[in-house]
């Protein structure tokens, strides 16, 4: 089904590659992004045949998901996955951007492994696959921070709702 998912930023840089067949190379990657990413025109059509190779491809404000195939897929699937992805990624983290995805790229591969298997969609609800990747995004700056100040806290800053002296413990 599908060959690979890529998923690249408004340079044409690649932030997420999974290859699920051996006929999807690297070259496949450099394709996309010369011919659609980078194009002098700008691109009408979601799918792009290069050198026998199909792209289906969605844009996310400045993210570009691309599935790849050489196969004779089904159009109406492969989009409906790829919009599907968009919205559990929503879920999981916010808004689709490039800082997110660089933030969440572990928490991507792991939603990738549930709801793709070997290039054939499988369960993408959101709230299946809550129940399976229990791990929550981050969510640009503002997640980051807290993340940051919950690990400092474990590692032993004082808390400051706390008297000093330490009569709350008997």
């Amino acid at each position: 089904m599908i060959g690979g998912l890529f998923i690249y930023n408004h340079k044409g840089e690649v932030l997420i590659s999974r290859v699920y067949r051996d006929d999807i190379g690297r070259n496949a990657v450099d394709a996309f992004r010369v011919n659609v990413i980078h194009a002098r025109q700008q691109v009408r059509s979601p799918v792009t045949n290069i050198a026998r190779t199909s792209f289906f491809h969605v844009k996310r404000s400045n993210i570009w998901l691309a599935a790849v195939t050489k196969q004779n897929v089904n159009a109406a699937m492969v989009f409906e996955f790829l919009y599907k992805m968009c919205d559990v990624m929503t879920a999981y983290f916010g808004k689709i951007s490039e800082e997110n995805i660089k933030n969440n790229f572990v928490l991507i591969y792991e939603l990738l492994d549930e709801i793709l298997d070997f290039g054939y969609p499988q369960n993408s609800e959101t709230g299946a696959l809550k129940t399976f990747i229990t791990q929550t995004g981050i969510k640009s700056q503002v997640g980051t921070m807290i993340i940051i100040l919950s690990s400092l806290i474990q590692f032993g800053l004082p808390i400051t709702h706390r008297s000093p002296v330490g009569h709350h413990c008997k």
